[in-house]
């Protein structure tokens, strides 16, 4: 009698669920979902939100990325101030040169070569005597040398035509040094003259103090020296 109950309850359980298959096939998908939810747990129209473990661990690893980038940004940073200021040191293997050991300015001044009793700075480049750093502090960027000839002649006697050359003062002079202070960035807008450079005054700044005296004529008038 027993046995016959069982059976009875589980063709009656099998006959409602096959009828509610049947009914739910023919209705739409929110229909489904709401008669679902009427009868079973867990089954909602809207994603539940994450738990609190899994919003505590999704926020441990956003922070820890944020972290991850700013300690490589700072990395960064560090390598390119160590590549300037390794780029704007002498090298390991180089060899110190005679006239850092100067420790005044007369030794200084017998260990250059001279013309007109004043450094050849451009001569003592060339022969690596000297080694311009482009700055004080150590991570100052060096400046490129410029390759351009600004050349001058005077209406009242080509003779005395001068050529500037940028790239013989470039090297360890930049930009800043004469412009716009000492020379206007425009063609002809400065009026050289030999009265303001004997002033100091134009290329008077440097001229005649710490490089060759304005009096060495041929190092800027090349014609007169070729007789031109």
């Amino acid at each position: 009698m027993l046995c016959r109950t069982r059976t009875q309850h589980a063709l009656s359980i099998a006959a409602g669920v096959s009828l509610a298959a049947g009914l739910l096939a023919g209705c739409s998908t929110q229909a489904r979902k709401k008669t679902l939810s009427v009868l079973f747990d867990g089954v909602t129209d809207t994603p539940r939100p994450p738990t609190q473990r899994v919003r505590r661990d999704l926020l441990k690893e956003i922070e820890s990325l944020k972290q991850q980038a700013a300690q490589a940004k700072e990395e960064a940073a560090q390598a390119k101030i160590a590549a300037a200021a390794k780029s704007a040191s002498p090298q390991a293997d180089e060899k110190p040169r005679p006239l850092e050991a100067a420790k005044t300015w007369e030794e200084a001044a017998k260990l250059l070569p001279s013309t007109e009793d004043m450094p050849d700075w451009s001569k003592a480049l060339r022969e690596g005597l000297i080694a311009p750093k482009p700055g004080v502090e150590p991570q100052a960027p060096r400046q490129p040398v410029m390759s351009l000839d600004v050349e001058m002649v005077p209406e009242a006697d080509a003779t005395y035509k001068v050529v500037f050359s940028h790239d013989a003062h470039t090297p360890w002079l930049s930009c800043g040094n004469c412009h716009p202070g000492v020379f206007e960035m425009k063609r002809s807008a400065n009026a050289i003259t030999m009265d303001k450079i004997n002033a100091g005054q134009q290329c008077g700044v440097c001229h005649g103090k710490v490089a060759f005296s304005a009096d060495a004529c041929t190092r800027c008038h090349r014609g007169l020296a070729e007789g031109q």
